[in-house]
């Protein structure tokens, strides 16, 4: 299978017009409140002016940005503090890393060692043709930081991949 950057970007404009219109865990402007709160726009663009990445680089400002946006999130979620879980959180930082670095950017030292979105039809897919990665039951949005990274480490393993976007591959709703 031949995986595009241009159908990695259709698939993306599929899922955001698909996200607009299901919103279950948070509004726009908490989430974008929790963004520039956190500081993740700056982070993230001198994360990108250091030229070249790690994983371990990378996971270790991954586990500092996520935590603060889960704290201003925590905060605007009051009694539902608990939804503010490490996969939710994760996956909204892949999102705003992957529309403001990976499409414009996608060789970029920051595209290449970002993790992909995590979600049920990336999980699903992966475990139609991978079992032995057990991924069928994981559910992303209960994951705790141990947990995400274990998903994330055991799939930069299986996946000698150069881009680590190019996972997306098997992200194909449907």
């Amino acid at each position: 299978m031949s995986y595009t950057f241009s159908t990695h970007t259709h698939r993306f404009a599929v899922w955001t017009a698909a996200r607009a219109v299901s919103r279950d865990f948070i509004g726009t402007e908490s989430v974008q409140k929790a963004i520039e709160e956190s500081g993740l726009p700056a982070m993230l663009e001198q994360l990108a002016e250091c030229g070249s990445l790690c994983p371990a680089t990378f996971d270790s400002f991954h586990k500092e940005a996520v935590n603060a946006m889960a704290e201003q999130l925590k905060a605007l979620l009051g009694p539902n503090a608990h939804k503010a879980t490490y996969g939710r959180v994760a996956k909204i930082m892949a999102i705003y890393i992957k529309t403001k670095f990976v499409i414009p950017d996608p060789i970029c030292s920051l595209s290449k060692m970002a993790h992909p979105p995590i979600d049920a039809i990336l999980l699903k897919n992966l475990s139609k043709e991978h079992r032995d990665l057990k991924v069928a039951q994981v559910r992303w949005t209960k994951l705790n930081e141990a947990e995400y990274f274990t998903l994330i480490n055991s799939l930069r393993q299986r996946f000698d991949l150069e881009c680590f976007w190019e996972l997306e591959q098997y992200w194909l709703p449907g």
